[in-house]
């Protein structure tokens, strides 16, 4: 038997996806979508990472620009 462990975090959404999220999916069900949704958006991320040569991708620690200073 696999135990299952939940992490409860905290995100804004825009008002628009929260309206319709209320509207669409009852409460209880609610999670099993969002969690859904970012497997889905990881997957593609992933993807995209994985086809990007890594010369071309971002550092872990981007310096930040001060605006010339």
């Amino acid at each position: 038997m696999t135990t299952a462990i939940f992490h409860r975090v905290a995100f804004l959404l825009e008002e628009d996806v929260c309206r319709e999220l209320e509207a669409l999916v009852p409460l209880a069900q609610r999670h099993r979508v969002v969690n859904a949704a970012l497997r889905r958006e990881l997957e593609l991320l992933r993807q995209q990472s994985e086809s990007v040569p890594p010369e071309l991708t971002p550092s872990r620690n981007p310096k930040i620009s001060l605006g010339g200073r």
